[in-house]
């Protein structure tokens, strides 16, 4: 299989499992509820309230403004480097999916948890705008350096960057008790 087929494959992956949990979320799933809890009692019993400071700020790597200004940084790189597709690229993905996520969000109406949130969170809570947008921008970027970065250890420590901080943000948004 090529490297093309893989990615095409790997990303039909992950557009089938967000549908398959979108149309799960919006039937109430039994098993949603279910995964939640578990999720949600896992983090909090292996991390204490220790970690809280720590996981409050991973999760405002994921806020609105800081993924805002993570994108301005990297277009101003790719502008100064003369890489304008790069740049347009990260700037389309992240804009486009933003509206998108307030679409999904306005039509699926999931309430937050009834936890107390460590943090502010308003509207609703699927899907979670930190945690898409997050992947959206370290997935945009984790793209571009398959193809900017030469060295290979440079790529795979792009990859590993580029993969821990969507998922850090997103269990930072649980264990906060937003989602």
């Amino acid at each position: 299989m090529s490297n093309q087929q893989k990615q095409i494959s790997f990303t039909l992956t992950c557009f089938s499992a967000f549908v398959l949990l979108l149309f799960s979320i919006t039937t109430r799933a039994a098993w949603v509820k279910q995964f939640d809890y578990t999720i949600n009692d896992w983090l909090h019993q292996n991390l204490s309230l220790k970690f809280k400071p720590i996981m409050i700020g991973i999760t405002t790597l994921g806020n609105p403004t800081s993924i805002v200004g993570l994108v301005l940084v990297v277009c101003l790189v790719c502008y100064y480097y003369k890489l304008y597709s790069a740049a347009g690229f990260v700037l389309f993905n992240v804009t486009i999916y933003t509206g998108l996520n307030h679409v999904i969000k306005s039509l699926v109406t999931r309430p937050r948890p009834a936890y107390e949130h460590f943090v502010h969170a308003g509207g609703y809570s699927f899907p979670s705008g930190h945690a898409s947008g997050s992947l959206l921008f370290w997935g945009s970027l984790w793209i571009l350096s398959r193809y900017l970065i030469q060295n290979r250890t440079w790529r795979r420590v792009s990859t590993i960057v580029c993969g821990l901080f969507p998922l850090l943000i997103g269990l930072s948004r649980i264990y906060v008790q937003v989602h």
